[in-house]
C-alpha cells in the first residue's frame, strides 16, 4: 500500500513541475501561473521554490560575463556592499 505521505509529495511534486513549466518555459508570471493552477500567488511562488531546490528547475547563464556576476555577488555578501562591479 502507497504511503499517504508519499502521495502528497509526488502531487505536489508534480504540480512544482506544472508551475515551473507554466513560469519559465510558457513566461507566465507568478500570478498568471497561480490562476491557471488554481492555487494562491503565494503558493506558486513557493512551488516555484521546491522546484529549483528540488533540481526540477536549473538556470544557467551562457555569457562571458556569466562568471563575473558570481564573483561580484560573492564580493557584495562578503563585505555587505549594495552593488559591486568588478573590472
Amino acid at each position: 500500500m502507497t504511503d499517504p505521505t508519499e502521495l502528497w509529495q509526488d502531487e505536489e511534486q508534480d504540480l512544482a513541475v506544472r508551475a515551473a513549466w507554466l513560469y519559465y518555459v510558457a513566461a507566465h508570471n507568478q500570478e498568471e501561473t497561480a490562476a491557471i493552477l488554481g492555487v494562491s500567488r503565494v503558493k506558486a511562488n513557493r512551488l516555484l521554490a521546491q522546484a529549483r531546490e528540488a533540481g526540477i528547475v536549473t538556470i544557467s547563464i551562457d555569457h562571458r560575463l556569466a562568471a563575473m556576476a558570481e564573483l561580484e555577488e560573492t564580493i557584495r555578501r562578503r563585505h555587505g556592499l549594495r552593488f559591486c562591479l568588478a573590472t
